[in-house]
């Protein structure tokens, strides 16, 4: 039973301990929540007179901020101006000098087409003559001068083309 009375004490005495804890935090709350009240009552009344002021400046810098942009837009115009110049110039000078740099390729690349026609043709005539045909006349006992002539090739190809066959002229 001592116990019991013991217990009950113990616990009337936490119950209390936890209910002045409750109420020192709720008066700590009540204290911050009337600063937070003051505060925002304070914000309020500057946020009214700024709109106001706002509202008055406003008016008056509507002209002023006219002004201004026309007069920063002229400026801008100015300095693109001044700064497009010389960029339009280096264009047109570029411009310049790739037509001429194509002209010159152009001319080059006909010039190699020339010469590779001429190539192709010098090789075409290469490839016209009959090998088997000069051996053959060779050893029928015509000479490479004769030879040369009767085909229509250089006297050098008919001894290179003799050479070749390993036959001694």
């Amino acid at each position: 039973m001592i116990i019991d009375l013991v217990a009950i004490i113990a616990f009337a005495v936490v119950l209390g301990l936890i209910v002045l804890f409750i109420y020192i935090k709720d008066r700590e709350t009540d204290k911050r929540l009337s600063i937070y009240e003051k505060a925002i009552e304070d914000l309020n009344k500057r946020i009214f007179l700024l709109e106001k002021n706002q509202k008055k400046l406003m008016l008056s810098k509507e002209t002023d901020i006219e002004h201004e942009i026309k007069r920063i837009e002229n400026a801008l115009n100015f300095k693109i101006e001044e700064a497009l110049t010389p960029v339009e110039k280096s264009v047109k000078e570029l411009h310049w000098i790739l037509n001429k740099f194509q002209n010159e390729m152009d001319t080059r690349i006909e010039n190699i087409e020339a010469i590779v026609k001429d190539i192709t043709a010098i090789a075409a005539r290469d490839e016209n003559i009959d090998k088997d045909r000069i051996i053959e006349l060779f050893r029928e006992g015509m000479t490479i001068d004769e030879i040369a002539k009767q085909e229509k090739i250089p006297q050098g190809k008919v001894e290179f083309v003799l050479k070749l066959a390993n036959i001694n002229s």
